[in-house]
């Protein structure tokens, strides 16, 4: 048997980059804070779904920002939910399968769904996904992932040889994403993430992002070995 056929991917976040959060939110999620502020009618939303929700920190800086929504919050690993539950206490979390979904979506679709970082790494891809949720949301789908401009996409494992571990990168089509809901009534925007600061490249280099200044003075976000072209997707029934 083959070295490539014994491996296995995980499809679970390390557990310090959840409760890390808490202390202090991340740039990813202060951006979408701002994003939400600036392209949605915030005042119109009361129940939101996050999909992928992790260990629920960002539900915790969301719940800050805009304290008068109520939270639903999805993870297939129960060590995560349980620590969503424990941290946002007046939040709803379940344990569920997003493609199958049945205790989280009870009642009326949601005013706003989001599925920040998730799709990238997850076990399905990004039209599975759609499939399966889109009906979820009364007006916004919001999602924040690695995406190409044109047709090009690109599915990646990457290896860590040291730790021994595996997971899956892949960057999805924005071009393929608007002939996908060209007959769902849906609208589609998307926004380049362009972090306002300097991520130091680690020492000894590690698997975190970090960021390099284009010759325009733009920061762009790396790992060791791929660039990271994050963006941010507002689908929006009409």
């Amino acid at each position: 048997m083959t070295q490539l056929a014994k491996e296995k991917i995980s499809y679970t976040s390390n557990f310090d980059y959840h409760l890390r959060q808490y202390k202090t939110p991340y740039r990813s999620t202060v951006s979408l804070i701002e994003y939400l502020k600036s392209n949605i009618d915030t005042s119109k939303v009361k129940r939101v779904l996050d999909l992928g929700c992790g260990g629920g920190a960002n539900i915790h800086w969301l719940k800050e920002a805009f304290p008068d929504w109520d939270f639903v919050g999805v993870d297939f690993d129960p060590k995560a939910v349980e620590v969503a539950q424990e941290q946002n206490p007046t939040e709803q979390f379940f344990c569920e399968d997003v493609l199958n979904m049945k205790d989280a979506i009870a009642g009326k679709p949601f005013d706003l769904v989001l599925c920040i970082q998730v799709v990238l790494t997850a076990p399905f891809s990004l039209y599975e996904f759609l499939d399966a949720t889109l009906s979820l949301a009364e007006k916004n789908l919001i999602l924040t992932s690695l995406f190409s401009e044109e047709y090009f996409e690109q599915d990646t494992t990457r290896r860590d040889l040291q730790k021994g571990t595996s997971y899956v990168y892949k960057i999805d089509s924005l071009k393929r994403l608007e002939d996908y809901i060209a007959d769902k009534g849906v609208e589609l925007s998307s926004e380049f993430t362009e972090i306002d600061v300097d991520l130091p490249k680690p020492e000894p280099l590690t698997l975190s992002t970090y960021t390099i200044k284009t010759d325009e003075g733009k920061r762009v976000q790396v790992s060791p070995y791929m660039l990271m072209p994050w963006y941010t997707v507002n689908l929006t029934k009409k």
